[in-house]
């Protein structure tokens, strides 16, 4: 009879709860496997919570380089035309010039 009890204890073994024993009642096998389907929901929530947070810091890294492309393009144009009169850290959207029309034009001559 004693060890029939101690087979019976629910038995958590890392992530993963098992019923230890024969003979288990359906009320223990039914609570094992309700607290196994919940880890299993949480990690998978978990999961496409990353994900979507990593597609988005990927979007945004992709933004960043389109960005910095078309600044670059811009500075280029600029310098080659003799337009280029700014120095330092200074990007290519704080000119007095129309970036876009310039850019849209620049990526023109290249197609």
């Amino acid at each position: 009879m004693k060890d029939k009890v101690k087979n019976d204890i629910l038995k958590n073994k890392g992530s993963v709860t098992y019923i230890g024993g024969c003979g288990d009642t359906h009320e223990k096998v039914a609570q094992a496997n309700a607290i196994n389907k919940a880890k299993r929901e949480k990690e998978a929530k978990q999961r496409k919570n990353l994900l979507e947070r990593s597609q988005q810091e990927t979007y945004q890294q992709r933004l960043l380089i389109e960005r910095k492309n078309q600044d670059r393009i811009l500075v280029d144009f600029l310098k080659e035309n003799g337009l280029y009169i700014m120095t330092n850290d200074v990007t290519a959207s704080s000119y007095a010039v129309s970036s876009h029309g310039i850019y849209e034009n620049k990526i023109n001559n290249y197609n």
